[in-house]
């Protein structure tokens, strides 16, 4: 389990990270470039090398500006990053993009917005009868070419609430997290038909919650204050017994409140604020340039699969706590292997990266990098 533990300034936790990855760090870019879904964005006819430079270039200028002038702290932490791994800034501030860019690979379906297909989570809530704990867990679904450079990081910065965070060896913020006033993050993508903007990747503001927010409310307040570069799902759970899935998409924003005490999100829309901006039910995946997999799919299939089976789960429990939720994370749908559409993820592209069940109360984070199927869940405490 890659465990890392950094504190002080912001330039200093990131110089940290740099200097504990930096071998990983120094090859990410070309990792990145080599993964199938980027290799897809890449016109037939422009050479690989041209590719890169371009992709540098233009990702560094549209990203640096937003993150620099509405979050410069950050963009401090990101050149500790690089400085500690000894790369350059441009190179990393394309890996800090690429949830936006995953969420912009338009060339593979037939209908002409962005798409994301990852992650399942599930909000249990207290209950005298049912549920003897706050238990949140989840199943972060990514590009499988990057499942080794998932970490849990532990970050006590000098101005804000010490955290322990799923994230990226290179990633300044991170996609779920719980500080130690127990408030839980989760980030899911979201299916939405809006274009996708050069704003604040969202792996940043989900760090930034986790360092300035106390609880749900202030986390609500936190996120009203900006707009999203692209569709999300937010999952917060706090020590008050409270939950609220918030939906968003680069321009609008909904939230969702628990069912009998269970929450639960994939990749698609449920508010009646915002579920009309989901991509529509008739987009499907081309049926060139893709994963055989997802040839002619529907774009909504997985993600509707996943959130059905979980819902199916929770009603045959009599009793929901950790074994039970770790029983959900790691079914495969009644087979003996998991696909695509399963919970537990083994998809060409797509794979279950990071299993995880946060304890608020407790502060508490059971972890497994990998698919919790073949993978010991390893206890953490903040």
């Amino acid at each position: 389990m890659n465990l890392l533990k950094v504190k002080g300034s912001y330039y200093e936790m990131g110089f940290q990270q740099g200097v504990a990855f930096d071998v990983d760090i120094k090859n990410s870019f070309y990792k990145l470039e080599k993964s199938k879904p980027i290799k897809n964005l890449k016109p037939k006819l422009l050479p690989n090398f041209l590719f890169s430079k371009i992709l540098k270039y233009i990702v560094y200028k549209k990203w640096e500006k937003p993150i620099k002038i509405l979050l410069p702290e950050y963009s401090q932490r990101i050149k500790g990053i690089a400085d500690g791994a000894k790369v350059k800034l441009s190179d990393l501030y394309v890996i800090q993009a690429i949830e936006v860019l995953a969420d912009d690979i338009s060339s593979l379906i037939e209908y002409p917005k962005q798409v994301s297909f990852a992650c399942s989570s599930i909000c249990v809530l207290q209950n005298i009868l049912r549920s003897p704990q706050i238990v949140v867990g989840k199943n972060f679904d990514y590009i499988t070419d990057f499942v080794s450079d998932n970490i849990v990081r532990i970050s006590e910065p000098k101005n804000g609430y010490k955290s322990i965070e799923i994230t990226y060896k290179q990633i300044a913020g991170s996609h779920d997290g719980m500080n130690e006033k127990g408030l839980v993050v989760l980030y899911n993508y979201g299916l939405s038909i809006e274009h996708v903007q050069t704003r604040i990747p969202i792996t940043i503001l989900v760090q930034q919650i986790l360092e300035r927010c106390s609880n749900i409310d202030e986390a609500i307040t936190f996120i009203k204050a900006f707009r999203y570069p692209n569709g999300a799902i937010l999952t917060l759970v706090d020590t008050t017994n409270r939950a609220v899935c918030v939906e968003i998409t680069p321009e609008h924003i909904g939230y969702r409140k628990p069912q009998d005490g269970v929450l639960v999100a994939t990749n698609f829309y449920l508010s009646d604020e915002v579920k009309s901006f989901n991509i529509p039910h008739n987009a499907v995946f081309k049926t060139k340039g893709v994963a055989k997999e997802l040839q002619g799919k529907p774009v909504h299939y997985s993600s509707e699969k996943r959130y059905n089976r979980i819902v199916e789960l929770v009603k045959k429990f009599s009793r929901l706590n950790v074994e039970e939720i770790k029983l959900i994370l790691r079914d495969h749908n009644n087979k003996l292997t998991g696909n695509d559409d399963s919970i537990c993820r083994h998809g060409e592209w797509i794979s279950t990266q990071v299993s995880m069940i946060f304890l608020p109360k407790q502060r508490k984070l059971l972890c497994c990098i990998g698919q919790p199927c073949n993978h010991e869940y390893v206890e953490f405490e903040l």
